[in-house]
């Protein structure tokens, strides 16, 4: 976005897979971050062995250590300190789809003169 001469400057905030965008200390646009492709392999196993928590975890930590990029819900059976709340979680699971949210790690501020050396300006 180009500001016009005398627009107020947008101000963004990153919060998790949140863009939000303020001008004149107002909120003027909030903007998503799409969710990630979930990978085949942990989705199968999520699917296949949905009563075992014990042989679900055993694929899981295969497919990590595979170097399958694995959702937050994964992370956390793997996580779990014990058989029964590794129960208790894919119990707590049933019904809910399998996400991969992405996040917003980093900004930079803009310039609001002209665009940046080696910047892609809309």
């Amino acid at each position: 976005m180009q500001a016009r001469r005398g627009a107020p400057p947008l101000t963004a905030v990153a919060a998790g897979r949140h863009l939000f965008l303020y001008r004149s200390l107002r909120p003027y646009y909030k903007f998503v971050l799409p969710d990630l492709p979930i990978d085949r392999r942990e989705s199968e196993a999520w699917e296949e062995v949905r009563s075992d928590a014990s042989g679900l975890r055993s694929a899981l930590a295969e497919a990590r250590d595979a170097g399958i990029a694995l959702s937050r819900r994964s992370r956390e059976l793997l996580a779990a300190v014990d058989d029964t709340a590794a129960d208790e979680m894919v119990a707590l699971s049933e019904g809910v789809p399998l996400v991969r949210h992405d996040l917003v790690t980093c900004m930079e501020a803009r310039a609001a003169r002209g665009p940046p050396p080696r910047a892609a300006w809309p």
